[in-house]
């Protein structure tokens, strides 16, 4: 699929010539330029409603939430925290713990498991 997606930003950047934002990512828009978060963001709800993505318990799932359940998921992969945190890009260890901590991995580890830590992959709750 990346093979696929890099020969269509090829043709687009044939296609753009001297137009063509060098910016070195991956995914960009059609002229090589960063993509708009925002954007990003509405396609990803779009594409959640086309599909019926469930919601989870306090509301529809976000984009953001991805990050959390792929700390998660790492974490109880036996992930190493510090690396989390450099793909994260979390400015302290601490914070990645916090995101990065499910019961189940509590659990695991011998703690209660009591869901004191909010779930990487649940949404935060609006107050």
């Amino acid at each position: 699929m990346l093979h696929e997606h890099r020969a269509r930003q090829a043709a687009d950047k044939k296609k753009a010539g001297a137009g063509w934002a060098n910016t070195g990512r991956v995914f960009t828009q059609e002229d090589g330029s960063w993509l708009r978060p925002s954007h990003v963001t509405d396609r990803f709800t779009e594409l959640g409603e086309e599909i019926a993505l469930p919601p989870v318990r306090s509301g529809p799932v976000r984009l953001h939430d991805l990050r959390h359940a792929a700390a998660t998921l790492t974490h109880a992969g036996g992930g190493d925290l510090h690396c989390i945190k450099s793909t994260l890009g979390h400015s302290g260890i601490q914070i990645t713990g916090y995101v990065s901590e499910s019961p189940a991995a509590s659990r695991q580890k011998g703690g209660g498991g009591g869901g004191e830590a909010r779930p990487a992959s649940a949404p935060k709750q609006d107050r």
